[in-house]
């Protein structure tokens, strides 16, 4: 019950009030004349039989009193019932609400990992949860509440009964401000967790359409360039290929393909232009043209042709090391850009 005047709560034996020493009797039915008459009045009260379902149990706890100051206004409720509805109902933010915080912090953090993360398991988790918080809460939170009460008396070994009182009432409780505070900090958490994540997801998706038209373009353009081989030119037989995008306002290809004719490896280099794959040039020449420069007899316009050939198997050892790094990169988890460099063996142009 609470206090008439002050609204503190008070045991119903309890006639006065500990925090105003407001008398909360019927004063019409009852009349203190004496010390007799309170000590016989105390006599009656004592030989009288107790409720069985209400006060033999409720005393079964040697710090009742305080217990029930720590629980509230719905200790009865607590502490009788099998099944919390609130506890159903809010989940996790109830074990807050009630200054579990641990227990709803750890809570939380499960769910909103579960948000992020798996969230195909979210609705299964949530009735879990909620199920399992209204059967659990009430025996947690009672034998809790015993712990911080016993911890409570051995800290204050020279406190009476009514400051100990007190202590538990501000140790226990509901805090609204508490859950409303974890909750919004858990939204905040959880929106700044998914936002990224889900900007990333469309990042790699994004990524991953564009590298597979990128592949799909350079692997058509490389077949049409080898066909373009066989039919007009003799240069071997063909062992590798490599191609590289270049990102402009459309997008262009230049592609190489390695073949070997008389142990010789010979490089042919092919690049897009108004959508239409054109040949650029080839090494074939560049054992003849190496040993022109070299003797000095080279003419101008081969000495020009000359550093173009040097230049299309250096761009292709190039094209071929940031293949592999970019490879390496997706293997690892870290594509953060587009693949703009692709290396084709034999068997995957000629499939």
């Amino acid at each position: 019950m609470k206090c008439k005047n002050c609204g503190k709560r008070i045991k119903k034996q309890e006639l006065f009030c500990h925090s105003c020493g407001y008398y909360n009797g019927d004063s019409t039915n009852v009349s203190w004349d004496n010390e007799a008459d309170l000590l016989a009045e105390d006599k009656k009260e004592e030989q009288k039989p107790k409720e069985k379902n209400e006060e033999s149990e409720e005393f079964a706890y040697e710090n009742e009193d305080l217990l029930e100051a720590f629980i509230g206004d719905d200790y009865k409720a607590i502490k009788n019932s099998k099944f919390n509805i609130w506890a159903f109902l809010l989940s996790w933010v109830y074990f807050i609400y009630r200054k579990l915080l641990i227990i709803g912090s750890v809570g939380l953090l499960i769910a909103g990992l579960i948000i992020v993360f798996i969230r195909s398991l979210l609705i299964v988790y949530l009735i879990i949860s909620m199920i399992a918080c209204g059967f659990a809460f009430n025996p947690i939170y009672i034998n809790i509440a015993k712990k911080k009460i016993e911890k409570m008396i051995n800290d204050n070994p020279d406190e009476d009964r009514y400051t100990l009182s007190n202590l538990a009432m501000e140790k226990g409780g509901e805090s609204i401000i508490y859950a409303l505070v974890f909750y919004a900090i858990f939204l905040i958490i959880i929106f700044f967790a998914l936002v990224p994540f889900n900007i990333n997801k469309n990042h790699n998706t994004n990524y991953w359409k564009e590298n597979s038209e990128n592949q799909a373009n350079c692997i058509s353009l490389i077949k049409t360039a080898y066909n373009t081989i066989e039919e007009e030119n003799d240069l071997g037989d063909i062992t590798e290929a490599a191609c590289k995008v270049e990102k402009t306002t459309e997008k262009n290809y230049e592609v190489y393909l390695k073949t070997v004719k008389d142990d010789n490896t010979i490089y042919s280099y092919y690049k897009t232009e108004n959508k239409y794959l054109r040949f650029i040039n080839n090494t074939e020449r560049y054992i003849e043209l190496e040993k022109s420069n070299a003797n000095g007899t080279i003419t101008e316009a081969d000495k020009e042709l000359y550093n173009i050939i040097k230049s299309i198997e250096s761009n292709y050892q190039d094209i071929f090391n940031q293949s592999k790094k970019e490879v390496q990169l997706i293997a690892d988890k870290e594509n953060t850009s587009e693949r703009t460099n692709y290396i084709f063996t034999r068997e995957e142009i000629i499939r």
